[in-house]
């Protein structure tokens, strides 16, 4: 089924008469990034980073799902994350620097630091994923490339900016 969003009416002649298009030019496209589905409620998450973006991230996955297992570690915590977090029985916050044991039991890590230097380094647990965030620019790198080739899938909103900052991608 195709939909035409023109004026926010479903035109069905042009939905028989163009097969498999979507006529999307009346939305504005804000955010281009696919949203990801996710029982957290059954998972244990790791966000590395303390600052905006894991704020960003800890209030989007506690607001989704209040019942998430969340643990925060950062060598410095923000007062919005700190003061966040205190309204969750079951966001912990370790205040320290990150450590390769952090990774052990956790099914989804999001990296949200400015590394220039990989924090990830190890292969992670059969199962689980690790979202990357602050690896923007060609000097930084959170995940190592040992981690990445151990991984079984690597996923990239750029493939292109991805090969060049980063060189081959396995």
């Amino acid at each position: 089924l195709v939909i035409s969003c023109t004026e926010n009416l479903i035109n069905m002649q042009q939905i028989e008469s163009q097969k498999l298009f979507i006529d999307s030019s009346s939305i504005e496209v804000k955010n281009r990034l696919y949203p990801v589905f996710l029982k957290l409620e059954n998972m244990h998450t790791l966000i590395v980073g303390a600052g905006a973006i894991g704020l960003e991230k800890l209030y989007s996955l506690l607001n989704n799902c209040p019942d998430a297992s969340i643990t925060i570690v950062a060598e410095k915590v923000s007062e919005d994350v700190r003061g966040f977090a205190k309204k969750f029985e079951n966001a912990i916050i370790k205040e320290k620097i990150f450590d390769v044991d952090d990774l052990d039991g956790k099914d989804l890590v999001i990296a949200a630091t400015s590394s220039m230097t990989p924090i990830v380094t190890e292969p992670l647990s059969p199962g689980a994923t690790c979202i990357s965030i602050g690896s923007f620019s060609p000097n930084r790198s959170e995940v190592s490339e040992r981690a990445l080739q151990a991984a079984s899938r690597v996923i990239v909103d750029d493939v292109a900016t991805a090969q060049q900052q980063c060189g081959a991608i396995y």
